[in-house]
């Protein structure tokens, strides 16, 4: 955006008594350096900036009112704390509103019961510019005259019912608006937080997550998500330790496997999302049909019943009065087509001559739940007898893939 610019003023050491009100979009040159002096000067003598001490605006187009400390003050509200937003707002930084009120996200990361607040922001001259409708309309992406918005995120502090500003962080210049959200990191521990900006790019999805730690919202680092045709990211607590996980999948071709897909796990180190673990899908899953196809034609039932259901499911099979046959049985799919009652399991399972399964060329796991992804293959199996059959078969990919056990078969539930 013409004539806005972001700068950073130096902070005495008494500044942590003082919320920093010095980073900021430049206004036009006339007036602002007397402003900064007034800033400063009051930072440097210890005084608490006010309305009443700097009438003028600071130059990051903020108004700086610093409350004083009331214990006795109620818990900051939504419409209060939009109140208090559009009032620190001026000039050509903007806050981004949907239904006429800006968006805002209100978290208690400090644990005082007041929450602090996160603010969306635009550098444009025109305030329907700041509007979502604006920013969220795709149609700007393929225009020919298409200018880029420059984004930045506010962040608030709150003392006693009173916002004040303790940074304002630059998101750079993009085209469409999409999404502006908080995720908990840690379950256990609520200092944390993930701010989440999401933008539409020509390629795909770009997420933006900034993690803040404390009351003075320290900016901990930064990670960025996309998503496009060939790269997705699912965000969840693979390993159930309460804290969040990011998986990225990304599909590339790979000689003689077809379309692989690669997964990288990005787990949280305390500090930001680092590179864990890696696997991918198609080979493995592969290497897993082949096993149970060898063992079914060698006989070898119960090793297989080890090697293809996880021991969650034959204890629930167990738990039904069933025999591990029988439980094997079932999660191959064979009761489709024989009924277990008038037939027994094992007579089918060690006589059988050939199985053939389909060649997997790209991840076929397409549904999901709670427990992972699963997909159900049909596949021919014939026996010595030579008769030939279809069954099919749910194999579910777990939802902490880079676990021992990737795969398993599933019985009917």
């Amino acid at each position: 955006m013409t004539g806005c610019t972001i700068f950073n003023s130096s902070l005495k050491e008494n500044a942590n008594k003082n919320p920093d009100l010095s980073l900021a979009v430049n206004q036009p040159e006339n007036g602002t350096k007397n402003t900064e002096q007034k800033i400063n000067k009051a930072v440097d003598s210890g005084e608490k900036p006010s309305v009443s001490s700097i009438p003028e605006k600071n130059k990051a187009g903020f108004t700086g009112n610093v409350p004083s400390l009331n214990p006795k003050a109620p818990i900051l509200s939504e419409r209060e704390a939009v109140k208090q937003i559009n009032e620190l707002y001026i000039g050509d930084l903007k806050p981004v509103t949907g239904k006429t009120k800006p968006l805002l996200i209100l978290y208690d990361i400090s644990g005082d019961g007041q929450p602090e607040v996160f603010s969306l922001a635009v550098a444009v001259k025109d305030k329907k510019q700041a509007d979502v409708s604006f920013l969220a309309d795709y149609s700007r992406l393929f225009s020919d005259n298409k200018m880029p918005v420059h984004f930045y995120l506010l962040l608030c502090g709150n003392r006693s019912g009173k916002l004040y500003i303790l940074n304002l962080i630059d998101l750079g210049e993009k085209y469409v608006y999409r999404s502006f959200k908080h995720l908990t990191l840690n379950r256990k521990d609520p200092r944390l937080a993930i701010i989440s900006v999401g933008f539409q790019t020509e390629d795909g999805l770009e997420r933006k997550w900034l993690i803040f730690k404390g009351p003075d919202l320290k900016l901990l680092s930064t990670f960025k998500l996309r998503e496009n045709l060939s790269l997705k990211t699912v965000v969840s607590d693979i390993d159930d330790n309460g804290i969040i996980d990011i998986v990225v999948q990304e599909t590339g071709i790979e000689e003689g496997a077809g379309y692989e897909t690669f997964l990288t796990w990005y787990r949280w180190n305390g500090f930001r999302f680092a590179e864990y673990r890696n696997t991918n899908i198609v080979r493995n899953l592969k290497a897993f049909l082949a096993q149970i196809k060898n063992m079914l034609e060698e006989g070898k039932t119960r090793e297989l019943l080890n090697y293809a259901l996880a021991k969650q499911y034959i204890t629930m099979g167990v738990r039904q009065k069933m025999d591990t046959d029988t439980i094997l049985f079932n999660a191959l799919g064979f009761n489709e087509f024989f009924d277990p009652v008038t037939t027994k399991p094992s007579s089918v399972l060690m006589n059988i001559r050939d199985v053939t399964f389909p060649n997997i060329l790209e991840n076929p796991f397409s549904s999901r739940d709670k427990y992972g992804w699963y997909f159900k293959p049909s596949y021919r199996v014939t026996i010595k007898s030579g008769l030939s059959f279809i069954a099919e078969a749910e194999v579910r990919m777990f939802k902490n893939p880079f676990g021992k056990r990737q795969f398993s078969l599933v019985p009917p539930r």
